[in-house]
Order: structure tokens, then C-alpha cells, then sequence
């Protein structure tokens, strides 16, 4: 299955440059499925399909479904970051900021080295202006993601711009 992204231009908080952020990109959630039928693959097999209605929900700006469809994922596999991580996105779009931090704690609990969850965590929490712990999360983003990845710029940006602030929260 190819992976789907997803990307939502947000503004981390008022007044700044908008950071490129959150991604969605559903992952199988098994590594090798049986061939033959099991009730494990055909619930595997749904997850994966409200992953994918969950992006293209998203993709199309329809955030209240994207959210419905991603409870459902979060649900049938509550151990699935990138259920939770899906969920957060489509959370903090619907301006259910507080929701989304959760989700994206949840998704950065359950895979550690999650960096689109640890970026999209940065700016969930950058949106509520807690800029020391975003730039936790950007950085540990930073740390994780690979040289070529897309929102690097931006999040180092953004970096250098809550450094040169003297308040935080």
C-alpha cells in the first residue's frame, strides 16, 4: 500500500510565519499479513482504509470527517500512531487545539522516533504559544527526520525565531 500525505498549513501562533505541518501518512499497521482471510486482516484491512478516507478527508478540507473516520482507526487500533497522529491533524484543524496535543502525545508515546508526530506536537503546542516545549519537539523533529525532508526549513525557521524571544508561555 503507498503511503499518503498530507500536509495542512498551519501558523504555529499569531503573528508568525506559518510552519508546514501536520503530515498524515498511513503505514500498514502489520508487517506481513496471511494470505488467507483471518478476522486479524480484515480488522487490519479497516484500519488501514480509515486511515486512508481519514487523508483524503483532510486532504479535501473536510475535517469533521476526517476526525470522525480517525476516532474510528484510534478505536479498532488504539496502539496505531499514526491512527493518533491522523487524528491530531485533523484536531488541531478543526481548532481543537488542546485534542490535537493529546493525540499527537499519544501517536509520540506509542513510536518514540515519530517525527512527523514530534513536529506536529511542535506546532500544536506552539499554537497555544508553549514555545520552550515546541521547540522540544521541533528539535527532537529535527533529530529524527531525514536531511531532504520538506518542513525542515520551516522548523529550523521557526527555531531560530522562538530563540530570539525573550517570553515564553
Amino acid at each position: 500500500m503507498a503511503a499518503i500525505g498530507v500536509a495542512v498549513l498551519l501558523r504555529p501562533h499569531p503573528g508568525t510565519a506559518p510552519v508546514r505541518a501536520p503530515t498524515v501518512s498511513p503505514q500498514p499497521l502489520v508487517p506481513v499479513v496471511p494470505a488467507e482471510s483471518s478476522p486479524r486482516r480484515e480488522a487490519d484491512e479497516g484500519v488501514r482504509a480509515l486511515l486512508t478516507r481519514g487523508a483524503e478527508a483532510v486532504e479535501r478540507g473536510a475535517f469533521g470527517e476526517a476526525a470522525s473516520l480517525l476516532r474510528q482507526a484510534t478505536k479498532l487500533a488504539p496502539r496505531d500512531p499514526e491512527a493518533w497522529n491522523g487524528l491530531g491533524v485533523a484536531l488541531v484543524s478543526l481548532g481543537e487545539v488542546a485534542a490535537g496535543v493529546e493525540a499527537f502525545r499519544r501517536a509520540v508515546r506509542l513510536q518514540p522516533a515519530h517525527a512527523e508526530a514530534e513536529r506536529n506536537l511542535g506546532v500544536a503546542l506552539d499554537r497555544q504559544g508553549k514555545l520552550r516545549e515546541a521547540a522540544a519537539h521541533y528539535r527532537a523533529f529535527l533529530s529524527l527526520s531525514t536531511e531532504g525532508h520538506p518542513a525542515r526549513t520551516d522548523v529550523r525557521r521557526r527555531l531560530l525565531e522562538i530563540s530570539s524571544r525573550k517570553g515564553d508561555e
